[in-house]
């Protein structure tokens, strides 16, 4: 009778380590979802500060400019500041539903890859950016027909591509603050047909 006395406390025992762990669990992606979160509304609004200011030197440069490689200048400003704004209101739509959604560790695991994936595109264009408006501002004396556009819309997009990149990389460097710890989780997690598992090795 002790003995199934003692066999039935360690289950017992071991059933309440099961729990505390799960909660940890889910406590630990909670909290690193919600800085992940937060990281990408400040971003957000960095971004959508930087797209006004860009709209607002196109809609006003180019009228006050007085030569054609600065109205391009200004031009150019204004179209990238229109392009950023839509991906900064796209970022704070986004983010909202996932901050009103109810939370799901599955889901905030998928949302914490999209990110990086998304974050690895936008470093990808803004090298582009920067590419290009060195090859334009750079070849620009090749002809002289397009060479006041060329150095206009080659600086502008040199300029917004040195930004972007810079504000790029200070988003990835403050997601990447909590990588290893989702990185822990990401190896201790099981697929399985119910969906995912946590396995925790001590």
């Amino acid at each position: 009778m002790r003995c199934h006395r003692i066999f039935l406390l360690f289950v017992l025992v071991l059933c309440a380590i099961n729990s505390l762990g799960q909660i940890s669990f889910r406590d630990s992606i909670a909290e690193y979802d919600k800085q992940r979160m937060i990281i990408n509304v400040k971003s957000a609004n960095v971004r959508a500060a930087w797209a006004a200011a860009s709209f607002a030197d196109g809609a006003v440069g180019y009228n006050v400019a007085k030569t054609d490689e600065w109205k391009y200048f200004h031009q150019m400003n204004g179209i990238v500041g229109v392009v950023n704004g839509g991906v900064a209101v796209y970022s704070m739509l986004r983010t909202r539903k996932q901050l009103t959604s109810r939370f799901n560790p599955n889901s905030a695991i998928q949302y914490y890859k999209n990110d990086r994936d998304v974050l690895l595109v936008h470093l990808g264009l803004d090298l582009t950016c920067m590419v290009t408006g060195a090859y334009l501002a750079g070849h620009a004396k090749d002809n002289a027909q397009t060479r006041d556009m060329n150095l206009g819309y080659g600086k502008a997009l040199l300029v917004q591509g040195i930004f972007l990149t810079a504000l790029d990389n200070i988003i990835l460097l403050s997601h990447n603050k909590y990588h290893d710890r989702w990185g822990r989780i990401l190896d201790e997690l099981r697929v399985s047909g119910a969906g995912l598992s946590y396995v925790h090795t001590f």
